[in-house]
């Protein structure tokens, strides 16, 4: 256990862990539905997994939604690849913008709990639904997820190459 919060980094921590644990107290406190995990170890990776399905909500639904309606603009890819080299600050900036998207995420995440417990009192069949509509709302979300890290990956490469051939 120790191994693994030792290889925790700084962003996993904000932008994973903290945002799942912040969301399972608020839901466990606001909502009928105890979200906190007895045993630390369970805990830990359960809350690191809250905090990650919020952070994908957040970079799959969140900011593309706020760069189509231009309340926020990113620079290329390639671009924050070269200023970081130049400007380490960069990186820090970053990962603080990502803690933010990801608290904006845990929000639209108690927005969606809330709505799951009035539909659930409201509709008799919508709790048998909802196990479905959850898992088909993960797949969904990490394929795309998947994809989206697939392009950063690819983006690295083609930057790295390109930067070799100079």
């Amino acid at each position: 256990m120790s191994d693994f919060m030792k290889q925790l980094s700084s962003y996993n921590l904000f932008n994973n862990l903290l945002p799942g644990v912040v969301f399972c107290v608020l839901v466990s406190q606001l909502f009928p539905i105890s979200l906190i995990q007895e045993d630390i170890i369970t805990g830990v990776f359960f809350y690191y997994f809250v905090g990650l399905v919020i952070g994908r909500i957040g970079s799959i639904v969140i900011e593309p939604l706020l760069k189509k309606t231009k309340i926020i603009s990113f620079s290329s890819y390639s671009e924050y690849l070269s200023a970081s080299k130049s400007d380490p600050k960069i990186e820090v900036l970053s990962e603080t913008n990502n803690m933010y998207r990801a608290i904006l995420s845990m929000t639209l995440a108690m927005a969606l709990t809330a709505l799951h417990f009035y539909l659930s009192e409201a509709y008799d069949s919508y709790l048998f639904y909802s196990k479905y509509i959850f898992i088909t709302g993960l797949l969904i979300l990490f394929g795309w997820s998947y994809r989206k890290q697939t392009q950063y990956v690819k983006s690295r490469i083609e930057n790295s190459k390109g930067s070799r051939e100079k």
